[in-house]
């Protein structure tokens, strides 16, 4: 079946697919992390297997591999996007609490939401700007109890994460006007390897699981968020094809209620109550904004 034969539910169906998928992998990464997994480490594996995985789905698909210079350039900005997307989630993962640093991340559909309004050189109506409003309210909320004793750097990177992860809405449907979604992948995560690589040595940031392959706890971790990234990223790519960027990117709620829940299962975080009053103002806020642009679109 080719992209234009998909359709708008087909592409918010994959949408909530790689929500949930992808609302597993950050609590695998902080497992990886406990064993001695660096963050460039965990994200070069991600990358490189990705590329493995998409190049050999195109040799069997028999698709062709080489892009022109339009296509080039279209898939660039996609590429950085991604890159600085998982740099800084992933990162931030590192000295944060993984629910904190969810509920910091995931608000980059209300970033799309406002990128939108400039794009479009409208003002935000008055719904869209108050649920706005209780986005912010409920990061202040969810930040605040612990601020003095949070990583800076771990806030940043969280919040350089969410403006990454709203480049890869807005520029992914331009990128896939242009190229097969598989090829694109190929592109984008063969780049992405050879730049992370490179910081990673570089830097000396480097550094894989102390534990024992591939059972041990940190390799289970790695290996297992690897997998599920690949799902994810071509879950992804194909709902913003297909949905659009605004779309699909609100389908996206569902990752951080994945995300806490594994969070708090697996790794025993627990929030204060203010905290978790915060992230169900921005999750609420999320899914009104869905509501909201869903009902102007068939209205």
């Amino acid at each position: 079946m080719t992209q234009t034969e998909l359709s708008p539910r087909r592409g918010i169906l994959l949408a909530l697919a790689s929500a949930a998928t992808f609302g597993s992998i950050t609590t695998l990464a902080s497992l990886a992390y406990q064993d001695g997994t660096s963050p460039l480490a965990l994200i070069f594996v991600r990358f490189f297997s990705s590329f493995l995985v998409f190049a050999a789905a195109c040799l069997l698909l028999r698709r062709r591999l080489a892009i022109g210079g339009r296509a080039w350039l279209s898939i660039l900005p996609l590429t950085l996007a991604w890159l600085v997307s998982a740099i800084g989630y992933l990162g931030s993962v590192q000295t944060l609490p993984v629910s904190l640093a969810a509920i910091l991340f995931f608000t980059f559909p209300v970033i799309v939401a406002v990128c939108s309004w400039v794009i479009e050189r409208r003002w935000p109506r008055p719904l869209e700007a108050l649920l706005f409003i209780l986005a912010f309210c409920g990061l202040v909320f969810a930040i605040g109890p612990a601020f003095t004793v949070l990583d800076p750097i771990g806030l940043l990177l969280a919040m350089v994460g969410a403006a990454g992860a709203a480049a890869i809405f807005l520029t992914g449907r331009l990128a896939l006007a242009r190229t097969d979604s598989l090829v694109a992948l190929v592109h984008l995560n063969a780049i992405n390897s050879i730049a992370v690589l490179t910081l990673g040595l570089a830097l000396g940031a480097l550094a894989f699981p102390d534990g024992g392959f591939p059972l041990g706890q940190g390799w289970s971790a790695l290996l297992a968020a690897t997998l599920l990234f690949v799902f994810a990223v071509f879950f992804q790519l194909n709902a913003i094809g297909h949905a659009g960027p605004e779309r699909s990117a609100m389908f996206f709620n569902l990752e951080p209620v994945v995300t806490l829940a594994i969070a708090m299962l697996l790794l025993g975080e627990q929030l204060s109550a203010q905290q978790l009053l915060g992230g169900a103002m921005v999750i609420a806020a999320l899914l009104l904004f869905s509501w909201q642009s869903r009902r102007l679109r068939e209205g």
